[in-house]
């Protein structure tokens, strides 16, 4: 009988029992090196889709930026002039006190002037203006746009107080205008806008009422007649409330009698206005005009507006900052954000034949 020794000898040296070895240093090295290749291949796909998402991201906030803009120009430019219900060649009578706090011409005379620029300067309002950026055009228009009330029946000349047909939610101070097919008459509104009127009273408001004991309306007006919101506004480019490293489109809104100064859209960096005026009296726009070079302003027909958008928060966007054509030259940016720029030419429907 073999002995227990002779048998262990066999089992260790027995078919299937294999020995261990471990890596070899060249295999450890390709190992490693077969990773980071594949780690930078990785880190590699990943950066491409991170800036591929950035520049979609960057773009998507320019389009978005410009075309809001632009629309919120090109709503108001093409009412520049709307008086409500009453004709071209109608009477415009004005009972706001000319004497009043703040009044100015410019701003509430709604007979003529329904539009004014300033190029590359902020113009006589500069003061009311949240950082405006030197070199950018400034643009002021005044309208009317309409209202959901309307007289709830005649409202005699010598008349302080307009009756309506519900309460009005007319802002105290709001400037109103009255018209029909004849005339409009504009008043500063002294009611409170939870009121059934709107009234013309001697209030202490800037610029307020002419005294309506001594001033009428024009006319008698029926439940025919409209009342409509007068909207002087001024636009321009500032500094940015939102985001203090960026500038914005921005208006000063005169409809509460003072300048209230609004922030529309971030992300504008510069606006510039040309205008299209008819020059040989045939209705026809013969050229389009910096804001200094218009002889008439009754002439112009049209308004081109020029604005350069940027991505707001997405920086790094571009390689070197850009160069962009505009306007006949070339204006550079100052970062790597993304810049576009929109342009838009609007006609002025309250003057077109």
């Amino acid at each position: 009988m073999p002995d227990n020794h002779s048998r262990t000898t066999k089992m260790i040296g027995a078919p299937g029992v294999r020995k261990v070895r471990g890596l070899t240093l060249v295999e450890l090295m390709i190992a490693l090196t077969l990773g980071i290749l594949l780690i930078g291949a990785v880190i590699s796909v990943f950066i491409g889709t991170s800036q591929t998402y950035r520049t979609q991201e960057a773009m998507s906030k320019v389009q978005e930026t410009g075309r809001f803009a632009v629309e919120i120009l090109a709503r108001d430019i093409r009412q520049v002039g709307f008086r409500g219900a009453c004709m071209p060649g109608a009477e415009v009578n004005s009972l706001l006190d000319p004497n009043g706090t703040g009044y100015d011409d410019e701003l509430f005379d709604f007979e003529t002037g329904s539009l004014v620029g300033w190029h590359q300067q902020a113009g006589p309002h500069a003061g009311s203006m949240n950082g405006y950026v030197a070199g950018t055009d400034t643009l002021l228009i005044k309208k009317s746009s309409s209202m959901d009330v309307n007289p709830s029946g005649n409202t005699p000349e010598n008349a302080a107080t307009v009756n309506l047909n519900s309460p009005s939610g007319i802002a105290r101070e709001q400037l109103v205008v009255i018209s029909d097919a004849d005339s409009c008459d504009i008043f500063q509104n002294t009611a409170n806008s939870n009121a059934n009127t709107v009234t013309r009273g001697a209030a202490n408001m800037a610029p307020g009422n002419l005294n309506p004991g001594q001033n009428n309306l024009s006319k008698s007006f029926d439940e025919t007649s409209q009342l409509f919101r007068f909207e002087p506004r001024l636009y321009y480019v500032g500094a940015s409330t939102a985001d203090p490293e960026q500038n914005s489109l921005r208006r000063l809104d005169f409809g509460l009698g003072s300048a209230n100064d609004q922030e529309l859209v971030t992300g504008v960096e510069d606006l510039r206005i040309r205008y299209g005026e008819d020059t040989s009296g045939d209705g026809r726009i013969n050229s389009f005009r910096t804001a200094d070079a218009v002889a008439d302003w009754e002439a112009v027909r049209a308004v081109r507006v020029i604005l350069i958008v940027n991505s707001t928060n997405t920086e790094n966007v571009v390689d070197t900052p850009q160069q962009l054509a505009i306007d006949g030259g070339t204006w550079t940016a100052p970062d790597r954000r993304l810049y576009q720029v929109f342009t838009s030419t609007i006609g002025l429907r309250n003057r077109l034949d």
